[in-house]
């Protein structure tokens, strides 16, 4: 999503829909969406007992 961000904001006429409203959406979504999730979103580890209470 940052590519087609920084592909989008890149491409003339500078003062376009692309430029100036879809870049800067796609980029917003990108650092506070798409990279958090990448970085929380993770495989947990299966435990193959369950804990005990009182132990």
């Amino acid at each position: 999503m940052l590519i087609f961000g920084y592909f989008f904001m890149s491409q003339p006429p500078h003062d376009g829909f692309m430029s100036l409203t879809l870049a800067p959406l796609i980029l917003t979504a990108a650092y506070c969406v798409v990279i958090p999730w990448g970085i929380l979103a993770r495989e947990r580890p299966v435990s193959s007992a369950p804990a005990q209470k009182g132990d």
